[in-house]
């Protein structure tokens, strides 16, 4: 079986999971940022809704208020339900990959993301001092 066939049929039996729910999809996309969505429409509302959220809540329940679904391997597509966990928000924020710094005209603003908040730490000349700003930020506030 070809694997244009094998994702064809894989998309089949998740809209007729969703459907089985009570919700009818529209379309089933990748966003920019990398993950899985598809818009519902229930109760003739329609509305975006993660494909790993989907999957978690399906089996555990509603996600408490102030914490994610966050997949254990990095890999935003994999989407089963054993590589899918429920961390706080704080401790999503640890995961994410981020160099800590952004170019700003012709300086370097360093940041960080602390309870879903960016702090910023200042500009700097250089990328170096950014990144060290940044690492330090870290060190204090996050479990390196």
């Amino acid at each position: 079986m070809k694997k244009s066939e094998k994702l064809r049929r894989q998309a089949e039996r998740e809209e007729n999971d969703l459907k089985a729910l009570g919700l009818h999809t529209k379309v089933l996309r990748e966003q920019r940022n990398g993950y899985m969505v598809v818009c519902l429409n229930t109760n003739g509302k329609q509305y975006l809704k993660s494909i790993h959220r989907l999957v978690y809540e399906a089996f555990y329940g509603e996600i408490p208020a102030g914490y994610d679904c966050c997949h254990n391997n990095g890999d935003k597509k994999d989407n089963r339900l054993e590589n899918l966990r429920i961390v706080s928000n704080q401790q999503n924020s640890f995961n994410q990959k981020s160099k800590g710094f952004t170019k700003c005209k012709n300086k370097f603003r360093a940041r960080i993301k602390i309870n879903n908040k960016h702090i910023h730490l200042g500009l700097f000349n250089t990328e170096e001092e950014a990144r060290d700003a940044y690492l330090k930020a870290k060190e204090l506030h996050h479990i390196i």
